[in-house]
């Protein structure tokens, strides 16, 4: 099954059980829906919502549900066929974006920003909206840098708003800056290896003035992150660990883009200095 927003008659969220298939649709009329994320679990589909959603198709279970007061963006969930559509935030005077699972299906994190793409605090709840608190404070801007959990659960990383890459558990403790990455202050892309351990880690770092965020990886915990490359996207894994992908793009003129992808073969000790 696949998910995803098109742009007809307002926007919509839609989900295909299979090529050619009729789309299941949540419409969010004339206001803004976004970034579905399935469940590890495959049950559930999480998103945000600015409007009153309702479905295109007439769906069975697919009741109407109007955001009341000035709510900017909130998250909502459903099952792939539409139904279940339920609410999980209620914010009123901030913007709740940027959700990402637990390994388990069983939370969400999520950031609440006053801006939208605005630097917010990082937010868990339990996958049904319960038990929503806040973990950590001041993680960086971004529309679509989620915070990344570890393939075990035990840990999450996000970059700070104060510069480095942040690591703390679920519940909020132990929070720590990690080693080596104090100084770099626009980090993207933070990306578990599908190993085990999650290890090596990977993220990107825009300095001033260069052409291509620089990419490092933490081979394991506790090391210095070291310079893989510069990519403007990625790494993307392959399941099985084996292989990662990332990309680089250069502009060819105001209507073209030259794109290369780079993928590389994980052998041991590919990571090691």
């Amino acid at each position: 099954q696949i998910a995803y927003i098109m742009y007809d008659n307002g926007m919509q969220m839609c989900v295909e059980a299979q090529p050619g298939a009729d789309a299941i649709c949540v419409s969010g009329r004339n206001g803004y829906l976004g970034a579905p994320y399935w469940s590890p679990d495959g049950e559930w589909i999480a998103f945000y919502a600015d409007q009153s959603l309702v479905s295109s198709m007439g769906t069975p279970g697919l009741a109407k549900m109007l955001l009341q007061g000035p709510a900017r963006h909130n998250l909502f969930k459903m099952r792939a066929d539409g139904s279940e559509l339920t609410q999980l935030t209620f914010a009123q005077n901030s913007f709740n974006t940027r959700q990402a699972w637990s390994p388990d299906s069983q939370q969400i994190v999520y950031v609440s920003a006053e801006v939208y793409g605005g630097p917010g605090d990082v937010w868990i709840m339990n996958a049904d909206g319960s038990d929503a608190k806040m973990i950590f404070a001041r993680a960086q801007k971004g529309y679509s840098e989620h915070a990344a959990w570890s393939p075990d659960g035990q840990w999450l990383a996000t970059p700070s708003q104060d510069g480095g890459l942040w690591m703390f558990r679920p519940d909020g403790s132990e929070a720590h800056l990690l080693e080596g990455t104090q100084g770099m202050e626009n980090i993207s892309g933070v990306t578990w290896s599908p190993t085990a351990s999650g290890y090596p880690l990977f993220f990107r770092n825009l300095q001033t003035g260069a052409t291509a965020p620089d990419v490092y990886y933490i081979a394991e915990a506790g090391a210095q992150p070291q310079r893989f490359g510069s990519f403007w996207w990625g790494p993307y894994w392959s399941p099985d660990g084996s292989r990662v992908a990332l990309g680089t793009y250069t502009l060819i003129d105001d209507q073209h883009v030259y794109c290369e992808i780079d993928l590389f073969q994980v052998v041991k000790p590919f990571w090691e200095p």
